[in-house]
């Protein structure tokens, strides 16, 4: 079994290749969030939220220099209203609640 603790050597190239995509998915996965149902909803805002902070993390120590430093910065940058963050971030708190798994 692997130990996600364990320090591995990955090709940063490449690692940078795949966080390009990765951009554009939580961008779609946001949308997701933002037009998802609030009495049945199927997408997770808290998901989006530790995905956005991992970014942040990764992108820094693999040296990268980002024109945002936080989730509000994050949802600023990529064009979003202020409502729209507004929004998620009550489906992040209110989700937060009963979210089984990692909360960063």
């Amino acid at each position: 079994m692997w130990d996600r603790k364990e320090k591995i050597t990955i090709n940063k190239d490449k690692l940078l290749y795949i966080l390009d995509f990765f951009d554009v998915y939580l961008m779609r996965f946001i949308q997701e969030i933002l037009m998802d149902s609030k009495e049945d909803p199927h997408f997770s805002a808290v998901a989006a939220n530790n995905m956005i902070l991992c970014y942040l993390e990764i992108m820094t120590e693999l040296g990268q220099k980002l024109p945002y430093n936080s989730v509000k910065e994050y949802f600023e940058f990529q064009g979003f209203d202020p409502e729209e963050y507004d929004a998620f971030e009550r489906s992040r708190i209110e989700e937060s609640a009963y979210y089984r798994g990692p909360q960063f």
